[in-house]
Parts: structure tokens; sequence; C-alpha cells
């Protein structure tokens, strides 16, 4: 299920993917609750027997290596996770929209150009460029208009300015070392991950 494990926190670990996992225990119940007609519960019973019995040996083997005995670490809190990309793209991720204009002045940039290319500038600027404002028609965002890039974040709303028809876009660059996506379709038994790249043998 979505977040399980996590406490329900959908994006514990990245903002570009959706963490989905699973107990031993709420593996056996689903298998259990699942209907008996065409032998559907007994291959999902088949498959939470074959998770548990992983669980279980994992809980052994972490009990070793440590000295431990097996019974003194809790197997419940193993959890099966998988992960799925948000489909977020880097831009979407990085820029939250704000109906307003930021603060005359602080400008690391002044220049024609549209939306799209906006991000891509700020982004090129890095931490100097704290986010964009700019004042476009929404039924044309591939047209240039003057966009003046800031140095520091100095938000107006529109409820307290009234300056009707400005947007700015605030660059979270913070976000920056977690804009990649490290979930990937499984394509063999032995893929293992470090960073963005899958790991040769020996197996995971």
């Amino acid at each position: 299920k979505l977040g399980g494990g996590y406490g329900g926190v959908e994006q514990p670990l990245s903002p570009r993917e959706y963490f989905y996992g699973i107990t031993p225990r709420e593996a056996a119940l689903w298998a259990f609750a699942q209907p008996d007609e065409g032998m559907q519960r007994k291959h999902a019973m088949k498959g939470a027997r074959a998770y548990i019995q992983a669980a279980v040996s994992a809980q052994r083997a972490v009990a070793n290596h440590f000295g431990m005995r097996p019974d003194m670490l809790a197997p419940d809190y193993i959890h099966l996770t998988c992960r799925k990309p948000t489909g977020e793209s880097t831009e979407q991720l990085l820029y939250s929209v704000h109906e307003g204009y930021l603060q005359s002045g602080d400008d690391v940039l002044v220049e024609a150009t549209t939306l799209q290319k906006a991000k891509t500038r700020c982004s090129a600027l890095g931490s100097s460029c704290a986010g964009f404002t700019l004042n476009t028609d929404p039924k044309h965002p591939d047209i240039a208009v003057t966009v003046y890039f800031k140095r520091r974040w100095a938000f107006f709303s529109h409820n307290v300015s009234g300056g009707s028809g400005w947007t700015s876009y605030k660059h979270r660059f913070e976000l920056l070392d977690n804009a990649t996506v490290d979930s990937h379709h499984v394509h063999a038994d032995n893929c293992c991950r470090h960073g963005q790249r899958c790991l040769p043998e020996p197996t995971c």
C-alpha cells in the first residue's frame, strides 16, 4: 500500500517517487482475504508464504551478523518496498508557483524569454537565483515576455498587493540533489542499484 512501512508518508525519501510497502503480517492478511474462486487465494497465499519465509531468513541473517538471538528482532518491522516515479519533470519539482510578484530590485538578470526557458535559465544560475517573476498571458505561455530573475525571494501576493497578472516561481534549488528518479522497471532477478546505475554480479 502507498506509504506502507513509512507511517503513511507517500514520498519519504525522494520527492520524485512514491513508496509502497507491505509487512509480512499485512501480506498474510491480504492473501487470506482474497476470494477462493479460481485458485486466487491459493496463489496469493503461496506468494505471501514465500515473502514471510524470506523475511524470517533475513531476520536470522541480521541476528547472526550482529551476534544476537533472532527473537530479539521483530520480523514485522520488515517491509517489502516498491517505488514508482511520480512523473513530475525536474522543472515541476524545482519550482513552486505563486500568484503575485517579487519586490523590485535584487535583480540577478532581466531578459525577455518564455516561461520554460526562464526555468532553465534560473536553474543554470543555481543558488544565486531565488526565483523569478513575470506578467504573462496564461493563454499564450510560449510568447516571450520580460522576466525578472531575483537573488532574494521577497514575495507579494495578489490578495495583499493587488498585482493582478503577475506570477512568481520560487526556485527550490535545495531539492536539486533529489531531482533524479532512482526507481526503474525490474529487468532481472539480480538487478541491484547504486544511484542511477545497475550493478553487475554478484546478485543482490
